[in-house]
């Protein structure tokens, strides 16, 4: 009878083993750098508005967690260099973080760093709004002296590609991405 009880114990084990190494679980990121999160939060609340979708937040982040990858950057290091907010003016920088981070900011970041969240923008590297472009250019705003359609032309000849979010129109904020 040990013998039996023995092999039915070996047996279920075996079985156990292949059973966790054959089914396919989702691979989730779950170690993130508390300074990408904080991060893109920053730049949630500072490029997006309060009220807007939770694809639009998802999909910005999605973008600079995309270009920092294809620059071998940190995320925080692309969109906080040195550790510092950007102020009013990005003055060069790829986003602006002049607005301190929310607790649905760093939700959102967290879920987007994890993985647990799907990249809506097809790998995106860049997102603009032509909408706040003509705002700006009707304000003279420093730095922005091209219209949307220029930007557009401009990125088009870099060779890529415009990508808009299910729902959303791309007058509003459009993404753009290596064809």
């Amino acid at each position: 009878m040990p013998i039996v009880l023995i092999g039915l114990v070996i047996g279920g084990l075996l079985s156990l083993a292949y059973f966790s190494m054959s089914s396919p679980t989702p691979q989730t990121i779950t170690d993130v750098d508390e300074r990408d999160i904080e991060a893109l939060a920053r730049m949630i609340a500072s490029e997006t508005r309060a009220n807007d979708k939770p694809i639009i937040k998802i999909a910005v982040c999605w973008v600079c967690k995309n270009e920092a990858e294809r620059k071998g950057k940190t995320v925080h290091d692309l969109v906080m260099p040195g550790g510092v907010p950007s102020g009013q003016n990005t003055g060069g920088r790829f986003v602006s973080t002049r607005n301190s981070g929310t607790d649905e900011g760093r939700e959102i970041a967290r879920q987007v760093m994890s993985g647990e969240v799907s990249d809506p923008t097809n790998n995106s590297i860049q997102f603009d709004s032509p909408v706040a472009q003509r705002a700006a250019l009707a304000r003279n705003v420093l730095n922005y002296s091209k219209t949307p359609e220029q930007i557009a032309e401009s990125r088009m000849n870099e060779g890529k590609e415009m990508v808009g979010l299910p729902g959303i129109s791309t007058d509003y904020i459009r993404f753009w991405r290596y064809a």
